[in-house]
């Protein structure tokens, strides 16, 4: 949601009036029908500034609905929590519960708030389109793993929607990092932590590559919502946040080049490319428009809408105009203009949103369920009140309601199919009836006669990809098609089959069922054709992948090429004077042999022709042929079963199997390509030979080769290859001077861009050694930018994943040797660093003394990078970034950025260090040492320590710490005296820090009597100590008012009551008060006396971390309550007796 949302809703919802339903209906629009399922021939993409079915030549369509805000995206301000952002909900669930608990509960909230009854309700309004946000931490972890359900969620709602005619817009509305640092990304933070991050963007890169591999030829997803709202603290969008969805673009287009991609504007035209500029296509602009200023005036915001129409127009930039998210308040007036200048634009939009607490104009769908307290409520608790969070508990809200409803109208329609109603999942009437498992068992769906493409069996209530047995009347055929459209594998039944066989089982999309005469052949019959002399190519249909000469020739020939590249795939058709033709492989000039002694396989080996290298080729249609076997009589098919085979072993042209594109190619291959590039180890799979030449991502990308799917490859001698795992010949690299049949772990499947260059035979780069001084450095990985750690304080092998430089632990002596070699000394155990040989050549700091196994050589490799040589074994250190980017010496030579680090010498900072702070609870993760200072927002990120991301703390003796929760030091504090395992409430929301010395008052054990400075009382052990103590008495009167105060020998101090002679503990299970009641001392009954000036004290608690405060509203009492010492609350003079 948007700008200033969260401060004004709360507002709104106070303000909202009774509904008022509008009548009639909006005249020159037609009414949305959205009963049907969404197919094939439904699928959108742009066509100029529509929006078309059919991959863009089919029906216009209008995507008109809302949004289903609040359901895997949580906000304060419009959902039952009190969290303030997705992230701390889920980090505070599971430092309270443990993750498996907080996923639990997590699912209790998101089965309840959305249900098929959602979903029925938005297509009953007519809605075409949902937009669907959700965040990074639905799909993956913070390293960014899949979950292992990753999808689940989304594929259910897709599924669901396109069941109901339905689209959906696919909308990242939480990136790594967060893309604007505002609590509807999912995270509350500066807004940099995206754009400036390195790792948050790979991290949202491959997700978003993930994404677009699932989604990929889904129709009933509309277009992928690369961002929302991507301006940093809502500001406005420019070249930095353009270039970042370029990326996004590349890498959804390198899976999915069909689908519509949606950039976001913050907050007009002007803050938008022109698409030319970085060359995108079939992409839609989004605008989100909220008339602030103008929540009163229906007048206002006619005119703000009319603005926003001048804006687009001006600007031209000839795509689609989706205005993503919209509110009008209580206006109805302005939302019967801002829906009407919309449909009268042609504009696409949704509705913010669906459903919100409270009776507010924000949703269409209002709901009261009680709020979870995340800090405080029991699992019990929270699994209650989020197991009420369904709208069946809620009420529509008319007004809303009937003033979008009618707007909704537009030309969408569903495709083709039956226009039948739905029949019962379980009906058995009809001439075939399929099931869901084998042995006719689960669901059952009976059908008549007649073809139903995907979009039809759904209709009909058959779940695609699910069919595994059918019943078939006598006198019917049926005919199940494993793609819609009736393509694809295909097999035929004429009568009961328990089960489908493996071929055909879960992969039905489409159906045919037709009567059929027994007396008679059902065979189609086809005409010869005459091709011309000539190379070819071939694809099959079936697949659609090429034909190649595997192997180059040595293999039978399959049909496994994704795009046709050279000679593998290149084929000569030779007419013969029989009428049949041979078919020779350009691969190896041999004749494609039929060889029927050896399973009937397809393989290029034969030098002059007979019978088995003979063939006729059949004409299907304008594109597809069939070719058959003179031998035999059979046809050739593409054996799926097989990996795509070809194999002469089909009785007529049964469907897709048989049937092939075959295409003249003119003289594509020459003699220029130096270097073959495999899909597979072993030289297998799709091949493309490139010239000598240098291939960027694009490049390479209409070179026929997939990004990230390089295994090996071949070189021509005298050149020499260099893959690099990323776009612009950056990251890791490996090169090769002559063939590889695989490219090895830490290239393989990661090549983005490639050089091809000549090479005279010269050995591999020299590098010399170098002496640097002794003392104390960082090392950081060139291949992935982690610093070097000895992990666990160095009872683990040593590895390279950590953000920045935190203190000991990534601190490493370099002691110059007699010999020339060095050795490192981990600082984190004082150890040296050993290359331990006899377990996987892993550096590990172990050692007591140097030997062969501690000693290094350092190489310089250019003024900022070097290598490091094991002396032991002559073997280079690698950063293995396929093992977590453990350091291990086995690399042969430098062969790129994963033998690269950088090595800086250090100060002697860490030594004033005053306090260390850890990204994890219990000291773990990360961690940065600081010294005494104040560090604010700015500082504190330069020091390495990320914003909002402290879990637990350690503290000098005599020091304090404040952690803020805002930048200035301002928001919410918290301050520790001591240690600290974990921060509770506190837990990753620190924006400012205060590290400050501390006088501690020393009392010397004597008595003494405590008087409050907010009311100048002195503090009694009420009733001789059987109550609360309280800051009540005019004068120390005796026994009740004095304290003895016990110094302990943790530099602690106790509180005794002389009333009692019982120890003063901060009661943390109940209210934080202070009761004399302890016989001994322990955690609760310690505390530390700070001095804040002369005759000036707070008491603080080493109980909670809290200081003590005489509440003034509560009579005096004392309490352990107070983040801070905020003021004379928490301020005490101490005297003597």
């Amino acid at each position: 949601m948007k700008k200033i949302k969260k401060l004004v809703s709360m507002l709104l919802v106070f303000a909202m009036t009774f509904s008022v339903a509008i009548s009639g209906k909006i005249t020159g629009i037609t009414q949305v029908s959205a009963r049907e399922a969404l197919g094939s021939n439904d699928f959108l993409k742009v066509n100029g500034t529509q929006i078309r079915k059919q991959k863009g030549t089919g029906d216009i369509v209008y995507l008109r609905g809302t949004n289903a805000g609040g359901w895997l995206v949580q906000e304060d301000w419009m959902n039952p929590t009190n969290a303030s952002d997705q992230k701390t909900m889920m980090t505070t669930l599971a430092n309270r519960f443990g993750a498996s608990k907080r996923d639990e509960l997590v699912s209790t909230y998101e089965n309840n708030y959305w249900t098929t009854q959602d979903f029925d309700n938005c297509a009953e309004m007519g809605m075409s389109v949902i937009r669907l946000p959700f965040t990074y931490m639905n799909l993956c972890d913070d390293n960014g793993n899949l979950k292992s359900n990753a999808f689940d969620r989304l594929d259910w709602f897709v599924q669901n929607c396109s069941q109901r005619g339905m689209y959906v817009i696919l909308d990242m509305h939480g990136a790594f990092g967060s893309q604007n640092g505002m609590d509807h990304s999912g995270e509350i933070n500066d807004g940099k932590q995206l754009y400036y991050n390195q790792s948050n963007k790979d991290k949202t890169l491959n997700l978003w590559k993930k994404i677009a591999e699932h989604f990929k030829g889904n129709p009933a997803v509309a277009a992928y919502d690369i961002l929302n709202e991507p301006g940093i603290k809502a500001a406005a969008t420019y070249s930095l946040h353009w270039d970042f969805y370029n990326e996004i673009y590349n890498t959804i287009r390198s899976k999915d080049s069909n689908h519509i991609i949606i950039m976001e504007s913050c907050w007009d035209a002007d803050n938008l490319p022109r698409p030319s500029q970085y060359g995108w296509k079939n992409v839609a602009y989004e605008y989100h428009y909220y008339p602030w200023n103008a929540q009163n005036s229906s007048d206002a915001q006619k005119s703000y809408f009319s603005g926003k129409v001048s804006d687009i127009a001006n600007h031209n930039y000839g795509v689609p105009t989706f205005v993503g998210e919209f509110t009008c308040f209580e206006q109805e007036e302005g939302w019967k203009a801002a829906m009407s200048t919309f449909n009268g634009q042609g504009w696409h939009w949704t509705t913010w949103s669906y459903k919100v607490t409270g009776n507010s104009s924000w949703g269409i769908y209002n709901h009261n369920p009680e709020k979870v307290d995340i800090y405080n409520d029991s699992a019990d608790t929270i699994k209650n009140k989020w197991s009420a969070v369904g709208t069946a508990n809620g009420w529509k809200n008319d007004k809303i309601y009937n003033l979008v409803k009618p707007y909704l109208s537009g030309t969408v329609t569903s495709t083709g199919g039956s226009t039948t109603d739905d029949s019962d999942n379980n009906s058995t009437s009809g001439v075939a009836t399929l099931y869901e498992h084998s042995n006719y068992g689960g669901w059952a769906v009976s059908l008549e006669e007649g073809s139903y493409d995907y979009k039809d069996i759904l209709a009909k209530g058959i779940v695609n990809d699910q069919i595994s047995s059918l019943r078939v009347s006598d006198g019917y055929k049926v005919t199940i098609y494993d793609d819609e459209g009736f393509k694809g594998k295909s097999k035929e039944f004429t009568s009961d089959a328990s089960y489908v066989g493996d071929e055909m089982n879960d992969k039905t999309s489409s159906i045919k069922i037709e009567k059929i005469n027994n007396q008679t052949s059902t065979t189609t019959s086809y005409n010869t054709v005459k091709l011309p002399n000539g190379k070819y190519s071939i694809k099959s249909v079936v697949n659609e992948k090429y034909v190649a000469a595997e192997n180059g020739g040595s293999d039978p020939i399959v049909a496994n090429r994704d795009n046709y590249s050279g000679s593998w795939e290149t084929f000569y058709i030779v007419n013969n004077d029989d009428g049949t033709v041979s078919i020779k492989a350009d691969a190896n000039n041999k004749y494609i042999c039929a060889v029927l002694d050896e399973e009937n396989q397809l393989t290029p080996r034969s030098d002059s022709i007979s019978t088995w290298e003979k063939f006729k080729i059949y004409k299907i249609n304008d594109s597809e042929y069939g070719i058959r076997s003179a031998e035999n009589g059979k046809y050739v098919k593409a054996d799926l079963d097989n990996g795509g085979k070809l194999i002469v072993g089909s009785d007529s042209i049964a469907g897709a199997w048989e049937a092939f594109n075959i295409e003249k190619v003119g003289n594509t291959t020459t003699n220029d390509n130096v270097a073959t590039f495999y899909e597979n180890s072993n030289y297998s799979g799709w091949s493309v030979s490139l010239p000598e030449g240098t291939y960027d991502y694009s490049d390479i990308i209409a070179k026929g080769i997939k990004n990230d799917a390089i295994s090996s490859l071949k070189v021509s001698s005298g050149y020499k290859v260099t893959l690099y795992d990323n776009a612009g010949f950056k990251g890791t690299s490996k090169e090769f001077t002559g063939d590889a049949s695989y490219v090895g772990n830490e290239i393989n499947d990661k090549t983005s861009s490639i050089k091809i260059e000549k090479w005279d035979g010269s050995s591999s780069v020299t590098y010399n050694t170098v002496k640097l001084s002794n003392g104390k450095y960082s090392i950081k990985s060139v291949a992935n930018e982690k610093y070097v750690v000895a992990e666990n304080g160095g009872s683990d092998p040593i590895v390279a994943n950590r953000d920045s430089y935190g203190g000991s632990w990534e601190t490493f002596y370099l002691i110059n040797n007699d010999d020339g070699t060095v050795s490192l000394k981990a600082d984190a155990n004082n150890k040296y660093v050993c290359a331990v040989l006899d377990e996987e050549n892993q550096l590990v700091p172990r050692s007591e003394s140097v030997g062969t196994w501690e000693k290094f050589q350092i190489y310089k490799i250019n003024d900022t990078e070097y290598g490091l040589k094991s002396a032991e074994n002559g073997k280079y250190v690698k950063a293995d970034l396929d093992n977590g980017g453990k350091l291990i010496a086995g690399s042969d030579s430098i062969a790129g950025a994963w033998e690269a680090f950088n090595i800086e010498k250090l100060g002697d900072e860490t030594s004033s260090a005053k306090a260390t702070f850890y990204e994890n609870s219990n000291y773990s993760g990360w961690s940065v040492a600081l010294s005494e200072g104040r560090y604010d927002y700015g500082t504190m990120i330069s020091k390495g320590i990320k914003n909002d991301q402290i879990s637990s703390v350690k503290v000098a003796d005599g020091y304090k710490v404040t952690l803020y929760n805002d930048e200035r030091f301002a928001g919410s504090k918290k301050t520790l005296f001591t240690d600290a395992s974990g921060l509770g409430d506190f837990n990753d929301k620190t924006s400012a820090i205060v590290i400050e010395k501390v006088e501690k008052a020393d009392f010397n054990n004597s008595n003494a009597y405590i008087t409050s400075i907010a009311n100048g009382q002195v503090v009694c052990a009420e009733n001789g100590g059987s109550e609360t103590i309280v800051a009540n008495r005019s004068s120390c009167g005796g026994a009740w008012e004095t304290f003895q105060i016990v110094n302990n020998d943790d530099g602690t101090v106790s509180l005794k009551s002389i009333a009692n002679g019982k120890y003063v503990c901060a009661v943390i299970d109940e209210n934080n008060q202070l009761l004399p009641r302890s016989e001994s001392v322990g955690t609760w009954e310690k505390f530390i006396i700070e001095k804040i000036s002369d005759g000036e004290y707070a008491l603080y608690s080493l109980a909670n971390g809290k200081y003590v405060q005489a509440n003034l509203n509560d009579g005096g009492k004392l309490f352990a309550t107070s983040e801070t010492v905020a003021g004379a609350w928490e301020v005490f003079d101490i005297n003597r007796n």
